[in-house]
């Protein structure tokens, strides 16, 4: 199962912290999945950039959903984890953390 959960808001210019903690399983196996932002991100306007941390594109292997606040990952590399995504919503930065356990 896939855990993902708000480690703390965003505080003055200090981005807010998501962690998604994919199971190694899945990761072994190259197996698509997908995963919403956490509530408490999704009750205000939809996200106005959505990124690499370094303001890169999202990887090809790696899909934003404007429609359900989801991301969808595909055909993920062995190697493409950790990663980190950075997420503007409402002027608020968030970055979401990917990682394998």
């Amino acid at each position: 199962r896939i855990a993902v959960a708000v480690a703390y808001p965003p505080m003055g210019a200090n981005p807010g912290m998501v962690t998604v903690v994919i199971p190694q399983a899945i990761v072994s196996a190259g197996e698509a999945f997908s995963f919403k932002m956490p509530s408490t991100m999704t009750k205000g306007p939809v996200p106005s950039q959505v990124s690499l941390l370094n303001g890169d594109p999202l990887p090809a292997w790696l899909r934003y959903e404007v429609d359900t606040w989801a991301f969808t990952a595909t055909n993920m590399p062995a190697d493409a984890l950790p990663v980190q995504v950075r997420v503007v919503i409402d002027g608020e930065p968030w970055t979401i953390r990917l990682t394998q356990q």
